[in-house]
């Protein structure tokens, strides 16, 4: 073989008709040219000045750059030219690195960044790159094109591929896998992955109307996966673990199994459910855009967050929630249903003002308004099939009201009263007295619990419907609190009212509906509203 001791910076494949796989690497302080195992060419490695392969045209060479004996690459750069026609790889092996870049400038034609290391290549088809990799980067041209990530066939090996690159065939990253799309309205294809995958994963969508299909399986674990791009649809069989699941723009689920992160799912655009399954996870979903939930299948989610700035137009339909429900930003209701349906305590937080159309709280569910103030209303249908309940932390006199229950309350005199908490229940009182005596059979009772004592309050209770024994005719309404005894007798209530207002309207009907207040209260436990047949004075 040739020994070039100086200036050995290109080698050109010999013309020989035939097929020829190369290799490329470092010995000692030489860098060599081989073929079967044999040195074709060798010389003093000069780092500082650039290196060209050229392969034979119309011929299918293989250059393998191998840097288990150091790199090979030269600071300038290593430039391989595959040749004209061809079927021309080329192949990564022996080395470790923090960064890969990849950059494709078209079919055939690109280069590799590997840390401050360049490789400039032309005329290639298929990359194998088996290099260790932290992070790796794949960057797209500026066309519109289909991006297919799947699995290689090659344990711990995955394929990226488009019609306007090159496929690259490489070991997964221990870290991160980012895929930049380029300008131009790109689909990126998520097919699979290699086996044991275990890195994040960012596709950027960049300019154009980009779309994310993800047709295959996709497991994250505590990795992240993040989408910026117009649209992500889901038809196969993603499963996130803590890892948070980012999509920056509409999420369509029209099959497969999407098991949400336990973490955060976060979504930016439409949330669209036709077919398949979805499943919460545990997890919250929040809506940071602007957001529209709509599909043929109603959403179960565990937690819903509208975040800062965002807005949440609701099914027109049903929408589940199993967990809690937080607004910072805009809620539409369009005319549809959410239901509380965990059969346990459910937060409602509205730090802005929330109204829905219909509200359900499932049976054995129990509905904390965890705000303040009294951001939260029902504009049509309020099904209580549990309890709703809301406290008020006290730090001086006047009025204090506790939203969904209907309750308010004034403190005229303190005393060590710290808190005040009301359940309201929409069914009768587990004690109130049976027939004849039916007055406080009204369907709805409220248990108010304070903390501390020496207080004087006036309580206001609205009036549900109409009254066991009178009907609509309210100013028969009192308040009436179970004191004490088996219930059944009217004498274990204490009932009287101080005043009354709106008793002309509607109940439920009007915002400002009937209601009953009773002042100089000094005890607390369990309260109805009713026409008692028999009155015993508080």
């Amino acid at each position: 073989y040739e020994y070039i001791p100086t200036g050995f910076t290109s080698y050109t494949a010999p013309a020989n008709g035939s097929a020829n796989i190369y290799t490329l690497k470092l010995s000692g302080s030489d860098i060599q040219v081989l073929s079967g195992g044999n040195v074709l060419q060798s010389g003093a490695f000069d780092p500082s000045q650039p290196f060209v392969f050229n392969g034979e045209d119309n011929w299918d060479d293989t250059l393998i750059i191998d840097f288990s004996g150091g790199n090979p690459i030269p600071t300038p750069r290593l430039t391989y030219n595959g040749g004209a026609f061809g079927h021309d790889t080329m192949t990564l092996s022996g080395g470790a690195f923090g960064t890969v870049t990849y950059t494709f400038t078209n079919l055939n034609d690109g280069s590799v960044s590997l840390g401050s290391y360049a490789i400039n290549y032309t005329g290639l088809e298929p990359i194998i790159d088996n290099l260790s990799v932290t992070d790796r980067v794949f960057t797209f041209n500026g066309g519109a094109e289909p991006i297919t990530l799947s699995d290689s066939g090659t344990p711990g090996q995955t394929t990226i591929s488009s019609t306007a690159s090159e496929s690259v065939t490489f070991t997964n990253p221990t870290n991160s896998l980012t895929i930049n799309a380029g300008t131009g309205n790109d689909i990126i294809n998520i097919t699979d992955v290699g086996s044991g995958y275990n890195a994040s994963l960012t596709i950027n969508g960049d300019a154009g109307t980009d779309a994310v299909n993800l047709t295959g399986a996709l497991s994250m674990g505590s990795n992240a996966l993040t989408i910026n791009a117009e649209s992500f649809t889901h038809s196969g069989a993603f499963t996130g673990g803590s890892g948070a699941l980012t999509v920056s723009g509409s999420v369509t689920i029209s099959g497969g199994t999407l098991t949400a992160p336990t973490g955060n799912f976060a979504v930016g655009g439409d949330w669209t459910y036709n077919g398949g399954t979805f499943t919460h996870n545990s997890g919250t979903v929040t809506f940071t855009g602007t957001t529209t939930i709509s599909g043929s299948v109603a959403t179960t989610f565990n937690n819903i967050t509208i975040d800062v700035g965002g807005t949440l137009t609701a099914h027109s339909g049903t929408t589940n929630i199993a967990g809690s429900f937080t607004n910072s930003g805009a809620f539409n209701h369009n005319n549809g249903t959410v239901a509380f349906t965990s059969g346990a305590t459910q937060n409602l937080t509205a730090n802005q003002s929330t109204q829905f159309k219909n509200l359900t709280v499932s049976a054995g569910t129990t509905l904390v308004e965890t705000v303040s103030a009294d951001n939260v209303t029902v504009s049509g249908t309020l099904t209580n099939n549990g309890i709703i309940h809301k406290s008020q932390a006290l730090v001086g006199l006047g009025g204090k009201t506790f939203g969904l229950t209907g309750v308010s309350m004034n403190v005229a005199t303190m005393g060590s009263l710290s808190n005040l908490q009301v359940d309201r229940v929409d069914s009768n009182y587990a004690k109130v007295p049976v027939a004849p005596n039916t007055g406080l059979q009204t369907g709805r009772n409220w248990t108010v619990t304070p903390t501390g004592a020496g207080y004087s309050v006036s309580l206001t209770l609205p009036i549900a419907g109409p009254l066991p024994h009178s009907g609509a005719n309210y100013d028969k309404a009192q308040l009436c609190r179970y004191v004490g005894g088996g219930g059944s007798d009217p004498s274990d209530w204490a009932c009287s009212r101080t005043s009354s207002s709106n008793l002309a309207a509607i109940p439920g009907q009007t915002a400002q509906g009937p209601t009953v207040t009773l002042a100089g209260i000094n005890q607390f436990s369990g309260w109805v509203v009713g026409d008692p047949e028999v009155d015993v004075t508080v």
